[in-house]
């Protein structure tokens, strides 16, 4: 349902907006790009159609500094562009690691679909430096990455919504920039596999 078409929701909405909008890291945005809170708060629910997580999505990306030099414009309009908006700009920061750290982390827990600890995703990612995937993970926290329980107990990170492996299933970029679930699938299995059979370790 879009906001034109519900005014209740409209104005919960903008009740919502208005009550996240005193954090320092908002209040600074505004000031930055000359916006009026009220009249922002209203220009957000019709620039995203009302969509409640892509609103919150927004304002978290402006929190944590993934959106705050963004004018308003160029904020994204929807979850799928706020999920493409994250990744480019992850991709800028980490260049030179994103084929050998961020990609790889990414993937395995997009496959992985439990809460699993930094240690093990390193382990099938295929990094040796688990403080370096804890702090892809932080960096993804808790737009994309959640910290969860699972039934035996156990902490782990893990996959906040499904909706963003959806989006990587069917996102079109350049080799360079793809996230690879298969590659991910592969070395998932070959860990296992070497842990059962270690003596295969050399194709014997």
């Amino acid at each position: 349902m879009t906001s034109a078409s519900s005014p209740r929701h409209d104005r919960r909405l903008l009740s919502y907006i208005r009550w996240r909008l005193p954090s320092a890291a908002l209040r600074s945005y505004l000031s930055k790009h000359g916006q009026q809170p009220v009249a922002f708060a209203r220009w957000l629910i019709l620039h995203t159609s009302g969509d409640l997580l892509a609103i919150e999505y927004v304002l978290a990306g402006i929190e944590r500094g993934w959106l705050a030099d963004d004018p308003p414009y160029r904020l994204p309009q929807s979850l799928m562009a706020f999920y493409d908006a994250l990744l480019r700009a992850t991709r800028r920061q980490y260049l030179s690691q994103w084929p050998v750290l961020v990609e790889p982390v990414l993937a395995t827990i997009l496959v992985v679909r439990r809460p699993i600890s930094a240690l093990l995703l390193a382990a099938l990612a295929g990094v040796a430096d688990v403080q370096a995937v804890e702090q892809i993970l932080s960096a993804f926290y808790p737009a994309i990455i959640s910290i969860r329980i699972d039934r035996s107990g156990t902490t782990g990170w893990c996959l906040f919504d499904s909706s963003f492996r959806d989006h990587v299933n069917t996102r079109v970029v350049p080799p360079d920039e793809r996230i690879d679930l298969l590659a991910a699938e592969r070395r998932i299995c070959d860990h296992f596999w070497l842990r059962a059979y270690p003596h295969t370790a050399n194709g014997k």
